[in-house]
Parts: C-alpha cells; structure tokens; sequence
C-alpha cells in the first residue's frame, strides 16, 4: 500500500470552488465525440440481449426473447426500452445510453481530478481517457459496461472525499453513504466490479491505518496490537471461508471460463499485451508516471494507483478476459498518466528549451533557419513519439468500422437482409450459429448449433434440443442431430457470420464440413459478411424413418407436415 499524505486540497474556498464551463464543455465534447458513427448498422452479438429484451419489455412488460427471458443488467436494458420506445428502434438509438454514460464519466473525471491535482493534471487524464479506444469500445456498445464505468467512478469519487475530506464527520459519513448506491448499480449491472472495490478497500485500509501508524503520539505497544489484531481478524476471516468452502467457491467463480473465452484463460499477459500494444510509449512507463505524480500529488495518485494495479492484476489472473471487462478501472491508467505529465510538462519547457538552444548552435545553418529548424526538429520529435501510440489508429478505425488487418471482419447483416428474409420466411427449417441477429432482423431461427450455448444450458437441458433459456428455443452442438436435421426437412437454410464458421464456439469444422457436404451455397453481398447455405429435396423426397427421433422436441413440422 502507498503512503499517503494528508495535505489539504489544492488551494483556497474560490479556487475550489468548481466551475462549470469546463466540465460542460467535457461533456459535450466527449458525447459528440462518442456519437461519431453512432448508428453503423454493425451490431456485436451481446449488443441483440437487451435490444431484443427491450422488445418485449415494450411488447408484454416482460424482457422476453422469443420465448425466453433475459434478465442481466435488467435496468440498462430498461434503460434502453425507454430510449427506443422514445426515439426508434436501432441501434445507433439504443447506443445512445452507453455514449452519454461515458461522456458523463468523462465529466467527473475531469471535475475529481481538477480538484485533487490541478487543471492541466484533468485535462491530460481526460482528454487521453476519451480519445482511447477502451472509452470508444464502451460507449459504443449496448451493453452495461460504460454505465457500470460511470457508476464505479461516482463511487470512487465519493469514497474519496469521504475519507481525505476535512469536512464535519457527519458530512463525511453522508459522502460515504452516497456512494453505496453508486457501488450497488455498478456491481449489479457487472460483478467485476468487486474486484475493483478490492483495490478500493486496499487504499482506504492504508488511509485509515498509515496516519496512525506514523503518528508519534500514539505508542508502538498500540500500533503493535492494532496490527497484530487486524492480521489476527484477517487470518480469521480466510480460516472461516476455508472451513466453509466459500473460498474454494469464490475461486472457482474467479477462475469459471466459458467455452468460447477458454484460449485465454491462463493468458496473465493479456491486458498487458494490448496496453503495450496501444501504448508502447506510454505503457512502459507506467512505473515511473506512477513515482511522479506520487511525488506531486500523493493523494489522487494513490488512489489511482491502488485501484488500477489492484484491478490490474486481479483481471488478468481471473478467468474470463475482455478488454469490457476491465473498463470499470482503465479511467484510473490514465489518471496516473495525467497526473505525472501535468508535472512533467513544466519541467519540460524548460528542458526543450536549453535543447532548443543547443540544437540552434549546432546546427550549420544561419541563426534564423537554425531556430527555424531546430523548433521543426523538436516538434517532430515530440509528434513521432505520440503517433507511435497507435492509440489513435485503433480509435479511428473502431469510429470510421475499418477493419486492420488480422482483424475478423465486422457482420452488417442489414446489407443481406433482401437476400435472407425471403429463404428464411419458406425454408421447413432454420439452422443458425449466432442466433440473436435472426431473431432482431428476421424473426426467426429453429435450431442453433454451438458449443458455447449447449454448455451454457441449465443442467436439466442439457441434451440435444434442450431450450436456451434466453430464447426459449434448442440449442445443439454435435454432428448426429445436425445430420438428422438436414436429412429430415425438405428444405432448410443454414447461416451465420463469416466469423462462425470453422469455428470452435459455433459451426465448427466438422459441421462446416458437413453442411457444405450437404447444401448449396447462397450468394449474399460480399460486404454483409454473412454466410447460408440451403437446400432442398425436391417433391418426391420421402423423409427417413429415423426422422421419428425428432417428434416431440417442440421443431416445425418436418416430411409431408411441413
């Protein structure tokens, strides 16, 4: 745990005193940034969970799938009914929610920051914490994640002032009880969350206990009991949880991966690989940006840094791994970056410009080109070391929905709709591998095939056909019943995003293999992404009496019914 200070806030009652020009200017600035492109018709499959549960919130008041129901994160997913019972259902609409709650962390951010380290401290961690592609990831995304990120915040926030505030203690504990709420919302919308409040909990212990500690007034026989109780109670508390089990079940939960998350469960480099990959100048340097604004603004850097490297670390040991995951925490990266240039960008002025003098005398040139020229040098300079951040690359492609090479390209099933909704509409039966986009754009699917949605059923549904409980409708992930189906119906289509096929979580290469085997190819716009393939037996086709396996599972009709 790092030493904290216990310093007065940044200067007088005015200079506290919060103006709101720039904070407002924040949260336009970053809302009309995060609408960019808003509404790209690219919808990600987890996006469909809460635009098709919002149907049937509008519908029946329940967030009914199909004849499912999905019930997490149910209040964004109110959220995002009432938006698009409002202004229309699409998904630039239903993102709207997740952009205005990262502008709106924006703002907080830069309001928090501004008063715990300065204006320049603000702007560098907000500006940086916008424009990044961890910012843009969220708030485009109908999902809870950047509401989960704004809620995590606020409780921060409070947390802090409650604790360093110089306030009454009853000010204090009303500070402290506000932040309950926040800490309530973001756990409920994302249990990631504890794993943030771990590193919160680390730095209020510390700012509890090191005052006390160092202070001289108290004798070290008591600092000794406290601590040695406070061990004791600690030792106490994990004796219990292994006595009980409880432990071994947090760690299993901790460590759960699913199927389709598997590959990266034992990656412990996997956050660190895309902040060096985004931040090769930055991310490097995380250590020494931490001991500069430790030096100058002990407070809100150790918070930042407790948090940060607490939910650092915790994310990459646990199980399941998405850069979503950790968006709740990655606000307080750049808080520590902020905050160490805010304080390195006075010392180098200074700097550049003895070097600025240097170069001019180096230089061969007369004395007006060489300022000239050494100005141009240090410039480029400075702009070579940003733009080898390609922070800004992967922001600008996520905006403009370009696709960078290795990269999966994106589904726009918008653009085969005129194709698909017509074999969908009079095929006997429809196979699928991602199965919400048929449900938002067509209505339909019968069967879907994959690996991760049959280990996701319930014990007691865990058979062929046995019924997805967010959809209501059955899931299969092996050969047999996928040959009993394209064998059993006269006609049918089999479909999904490029991406899905020869895939392990959905159409594997087998039943890749197998539906080609079996099928002709749809021709789809080559931009859609999207592929299908159909069939038909021709009128005279007789189905197989192994077919008979298939009644009473609740599929259409197949054979002379269908």
């Amino acid at each position: 745990m790092l030493m904290l200070q216990t310093t007065d806030h940044l200067g007088n009652g005015s200079q506290a005193r919060i103006s709101w020009i720039s904070p407002l200017l924040v949260l336009i600035a970053a809302g009309l940034f995060f609408c960019i492109n808003l509404d790209d018709g690219i919808g990600i499959h987890d996006e469909f969970y809460h635009l098709l549960a919002a149907r049937g919130l509008l519908e029946s008041g329940r967030p009914a799938i199909f004849e499912g129901e999905y019930t997490r994160g149910l209040l964004f997913t109110y959220i995002v009914a009432w938006v698009t019972g409002l202004l229309g259902d699409n998904l630039g609409v239903a993102r709207l929610p997740s952009a205005i709650s990262m502008a709106l962390t924006s703002m907080v951010l830069f309001i928090w920051v501004r008063r715990a380290a300065g204006p320049a401290a603000a702007w560098f961690s907000v500006v940086l914490f916008t424009v990044s592609p961890f910012a843009v990831i969220a708030a485009q995304y109908v999902r809870f994640y950047a509401l989960q990120t704004l809620a995590f915040t606020m409780f921060c926030w409070l947390v802090y002032e409650a604790v360093l505030s110089h306030a009454s203690p009853a000010r204090r504990m009303l500070l402290a009880a506000l932040s309950l709420p926040f800490l309530a919302l973001a756990a409920n919308l994302q249990p990631t969350t504890f794993l943030g409040l771990v590193g919160v909990a680390a730095w209020v212990a510390g700012a509890i206990l090191l005052p006390f500690l160092i202070n001289p007034k108290f004798s070290l026989a008591l600092k000794r009991s406290v601590v040695a109780a406070l061990l004791l109670a600690g030792l106490a508390v994990l004796g219990i949880g292994v006595a009980t089990g409880l432990l071994q079940k947090v760690w299993e939960v901790f460590r759960a991966t699913p199927y389709f998350n598997a590959p990266m469960r034992n990656n412990f480099l996997y956050y660190h690989t895309w902040y060096a990959l985004f931040y090769p100048s930055f991310w490097p340097a995380i250590g020494i940006f931490s001991a500069i604004a430790l030096a100058r603004r002990p407070q809100i850097a150790s918070f930042a840094i407790t948090v940060f490297a607490v939910s650092f670390i915790l994310n990459s040991i646990a199980g399941s791994k998405e850069l979503r995951y950790i968006a709740y925490a990655q606000a307080f990266m750049f808080v520590i970056i902020g905050t160490a240039l805010a304080v390195v960008a006075g010392e180098l002025r200074g700097f550049l410009s003895r070097i600025h003098r240097e170069l001019c005398r180096t230089l061969p040139f007369p004395p007006v080109l060489g300022r000239r020229t050494a100005t141009t040098i240090l410039a480029l300079a400075l702009i070579a070391m940003l733009l080898a951040n390609p922070f800004w690359l992967r922001t600008a492609t996520l905006l403009a929905d370009i696709t960078l090479p290795g990269e999966e390209p994106d589904t726009q099933m918008p653009l085969a709709i005129e194709e698909l909704a017509p074999v969908i509409a009079r095929s006997d039966i429809v196979i699928v591998a991602e199965e919400l986009q048929y449900l938002y754009y067509f209505g339909r699917f019968d069967v879907q095939f994959s690996t991760t949605k049959f280990a996701e059923l319930p014990d007691d549904r865990m058979h062929p056909f046995g019924r997805d409980v967010r959809t209501g409708l059955p899931v299969i992930d092996d050969l047999t019943s996928l040959n009993l189906l394209l064998d059993c119906y006269r006609t049918g289509l089999a479909s999904a995003p490029e991406r899905r096929w020869n895939n392990r979580a959905a159409f594997s290469r087998e039943a890749t293999e197998l539906i080609i085997s079996k099928t002709h190819t749809m021709m789809l716009p080559p931009a859609s992404h999207v592929r299908a393939y159909t069939w038909d037996h021709g009128p005279n086709w007789t189905p197989p009496a192994r077919c008979s396996r298939l009644n009473g599972l609740g599929l259409p009709p197949y054979g002379d019914d269908s």
